[in-house]
């Protein structure tokens, strides 16, 4: 059955049986950011888009004019939230957090999606033990009082049952999706025009992502530099900062070794540019230590960029074989594969295939439709 239709079906029980709301206030973020307005943007094609809640800033919500919108200005991991949400939302059935700041003192269905638990299981990547401690405390009740919770991949369903107990039951895996806007772009004049505007060089490695520690992008340089002397490549580096400033420690990297005419750090890039920064690219390199599901390289790969990435946590679970992997700790092996990916067109082709066919396993319709279907098990 088609998605649509599928939807009309369950619309009825849905407006009969439960309203359904969703904590919105994230839908400025990055990677949550990206799941909240790819669900909203499937929810509003429903014909009960009206019985679907956001709770979040009417300023930030107004493009989804089918919705229903309930302000709610309470910040992020703060005590205020914990003590208006509830209060907001008690007439709601079913009450859909994006993140483990969920509100505790909620006493409907609860329907939690944790993304990672990269802020318990590597604490080391935090700024404060404060924030460790709240991570730890928030994740171990939401377990508890969640009725349903919600994973991007089997290997984040893992380490909820590993580090928390969580009965396997309980959770329900739920890939991500790839937008339909991420894909190859042949218009040369277009590519020409995006690359004047930012001032990109004609062939580079890119990354995409924000710069967090656990992105590993110091061992990305090395290998870059490894290729630039040894391998005497022509592509230089290209890293985007997501809007945010470049960490001292990787720029102090760049100057210290000399590279700084051959690595650029691009700013904040909007979202309808994305598919255009990934189409000017000559390979995408992706060396994260740790993710709960990783939507770049999948990104770069419906665009038909060939990948190289990380073997680390999910990330051969989503990608699989339509990639060339190595160990996110060495160097040498990265650069190895992001030369043959430059050098061998045999190579190179097999992995952009593969890449595309892969890409096009994960849709947003489909994530919407299981979430739907996590939301119908409570009726």
């Amino acid at each position: 059955m088609a998605f649509t239709g599928y939807l009309r079906k369950i619309c009825d029980i849905i407006t009969l049986i439960m309203k359904v709301a969703i904590d919105a206030r994230m839908i400025s973020y990055s990677g949550i950011g990206t799941y909240i307005r790819s669900l909203l943007k499937e929810y509003e094609k429903l014909p009960c888009a009206g019985d679907f809640l956001m709770f979040g800033n009417p300023a930030k919500l107004k493009q989804f004019k089918n919705l229903n919108v309930r302000n709610l200005n309470a910040p992020v991991y703060s005590i205020m939230e914990q003590l208006t949400l509830p209060l907001k939302i008690r007439a709601v059935s079913v009450f859909h957090a994006p993140h483990y700041n969920a509100p505790l003192l909620y006493r409907g269905q609860l329907v939690v999606t944790v993304h990672d638990i990269i802020h318990v299981k590597f604490p080391e990547y935090l700024s404060t033990k404060k924030a460790y401690l709240y991570a730890r405390y928030m994740l171990r009740t939401v377990a508890r009082k969640a009725v349903i919770m919600i994973t991007d991949s089997m290997n984040t369903k893992t380490d909820l049952i590993e580090y928390f107990k969580v009965p396997p039951e309980k959770i329900r895996v739920i890939p991500l999706g790839v937008g339909d806007r991420f894909h190859a772009v042949d218009d040369v004049e277009l590519l020409s025009g995006f690359r004047k505007k930012y001032t990109l060089p004609e062939d580079f490695i890119l990354y995409a992502g924000n710069m967090k520690q656990h992105k590993n992008l110091s061992m990305l340089l090395k290998a870059f530099k490894l290729l630039k002397v040894e391998n005497k490549i022509s592509e230089n580096l290209v890293l985007t900062t997501g809007g945010n400033a470049v960490p001292q420690e990787l720029l102090r990297q760049v100057f210290k070794e000399g590279m700084e005419a051959w690595v650029s750090f691009l700013p904040f890039i909007p979202d309808d540019e994305m598919p255009l920064l990934y189409n000017c690219a000559r390979v995408f390199a992706f060396p994260s230590f740790y993710e709960g599901f990783g939507l770049p390289p999948l990104e770069a790969m419906a665009c038909g960029v060939p990948v190289v990435s990380s073997n680390a946590a999910s990330l051969p679970e989503v990608l699989g074989d339509s990639v060339l992997m190595c160990d996110p700790k060495n160097f040498e092996a990265f650069a190895e594969e992001i030369y043959r990916l430059i050098t061998d067109e045999s190579v190179r082709t097999r992995i952009i295939a593969g890449g595309k066919s892969r890409a096009g396993n994960y849709s947003w319709a489909e994530t919407a439709r299981k979430t739907i279907d996590a939301y119908r098990e409570l009726s």
